[in-house]
């Protein structure tokens, strides 16, 4: 038996196991987003492409050079993201050099490795083939390990979820408009990190909002963020984005506010209180097939299209239209909507008076060049806040939430804390507590600021 094992051992599946031991990594993330159809369809177009790549570099190498030589492009097609993180750029800002770099750097050691195989007989080759598939069985059976420790986890995780007793007593129950800006960040930071003094800030002041100065979000992650402000102010870290996009969807605040009679409006990216979001424009894997491919090549290429200047400006435009349709509808029941822009986050699609801007290729430590195009770019998103606020007067009879997510994340900003405070503004028809409201800490205790107003 053993003897068999170590002939199947010394076979050439190398390759074939690599592919095997990288979906069943991806897979471990979250095991219940499991599709053994997609799963099994993309490991057969791993394992045909794998065969034709062994049969042409066969002849040009020999079989050990074949194996070497596609083991080494399959790594730099598949872990492109994880590459580029370790030569210290960031997922968000991986410039188009790098790829010419990198593929340039295999085109390279094409070379190197025919002129290595052609005057090098590899003796050791059935000892390789052992030592590696013996190597990608052991950590396929360790991934399938964590994948199982990781959801045990999540479920105890689950149970702790905070949830709100207070119910909506009040006879009169204002609508309740959330407008989220991404990545808007304090008045503070703005003026500190970005030399720009804020004008909204006194514009909502005199709408009579209440402006946080030193507000927080709990993340710096769009989705852990919004996770809290859904499952109110839950200081627990979803276990990976996947668990996270599933505790959205089935968060706490929606329920509690539909039991009050509210009519939940999702237009966001994101699906939330299991209604639909408007279109798929998160960054976030959102099946199975982005979970296996999240950080490969391809993935990355889609997503430059995904996120190209001319598509988020067009999600913008789409969202603002739908927002303006919704707040001029009326219904019977209150409504809460949620409405979650992609501004100021890149890339910056216009500049403050709504001009389309040309799409520059940079980095993210062009400071001087992100702090002009970032601070146009809040003024954009200035100019749409005040044309909502101009255009539905009826707004000032419901609760309106205007917020960031977190604060500015680029590169040339190094403290840590920046990327925590974000733009936080509400506005209440009601007489409310102003002590207890500017002891709020963090952005995701709002909702239940708002539901203990109500609850009294």
């Amino acid at each position: 038996m053993g003897k068999k094992i170590r002939l199947l051992l010394a076979r050439p599946l190398l390759p074939y196991l690599y592919g095997l031991s990288f979906i069943i990594f991806k897979t471990s993330a979250f095991f219940p987003l499991l599709d053994f159809k997609v799963g099994f369809a993309l490991y057969t177009l791993y394992c045909l492409i794998t065969f034709l790549l062994l049969k042409l570099f066969a002849k040009i190498f020999s079989l050990p050079g074949a194996i070497v030589y596609v083991l080494i492009i399959w790594g730099c097609l598949l872990h492109t993201a994880r590459i580029a993180q370790i030569l210290g750029y960031s997922y968000g800002y991986i410039p188009r050099n790098f790829y010419f770099s990198l593929y340039g750097a295999i085109i390279v050691l094409f070379i190197v490795l025919l002129v290595f195989f052609k005057n090098y007989q590899f003796r050791a080759y059935r000892q390789f083939n052992e030592i590696g598939n013996t190597f990608f069985i052991i950590i396929s059976v360790l991934f399938i390990f964590r994948g199982i420790t990781e959801n045990r986890k999540r479920v105890i995780i689950d149970s702790a979820r905070i949830h709100i007793d207070g119910q909506l007593k009040a006879k009169e129950k204002p609508n309740i408009i959330w407008i989220l800006m991404d990545e808007y960040g304090s008045p503070e930071v703005l003026k500190t990190r970005f030399a720009f003094s804020n004008p909204l800030v006194e514009d909502l002041r005199k709408r009579n909002f209440y402006v946080f100065s030193t507000i927080q979000s709990r993340y710096n992650i769009t989705l852990y963020s919004i996770n809290c402000i859904f499952n109110f102010d839950d200081s627990i870290v979803p276990r990976g984005f996947y668990n996270a996009e599933r505790l959205l969807n089935e968060n706490a605040f929606v329920p509690t506010l539909q039991k009050a009679g509210y009519n939940f409006i999702n237009l966001s990216f994101f699906d939330i209180g299991n209604n639909q979001k408007i279109e798929n424009r998160s960054g976030f894997p959102n099946d199975y097939f982005d979970m296996d491919t999240a950080g490969t090549l391809f993935s990355l290429l889609y997503g430059e299209w995904k996120f190209s200047q001319k598509n988020c400006d067009a999600f913008n435009q789409l969202l603002l239209e739908r927002l303006n349709d919704t707040l001029e509808t009326k219904t019977q029941s209150p409504k809460f909507i949620w409405a979650h822009f992609l501004i100021p986050h890149a890339p910056f699609c216009r500049t403050a008076n709504g001009s389309s801007q040309r799409d520059v290729a940079y980095s993210g430590y062009d400071s001087g060049f992100i702090k002009n195009r970032y601070t146009g770019y809040i003024g954009y998103a200035n100019r749409i806040l005040d044309s909502l606020l101009d255009q539905h007067p009826s707004l000032l009879k419901s609760i309106i939430i205007i917020s960031g997510d977190h604060g500015p994340r680029f590169l040339f900003i190094k403290e840590n804390a920046v990327q925590y405070s974000p733009m936080a503004a509400i506005y209440l028809p009601i007489k409310y507590d102003t002590t207890r409201l500017a002891r709020l800490r963090y952005i995701s205790q709002i909702p239940q600021f708002i539901i203990q107003q109500f609850s009294r």
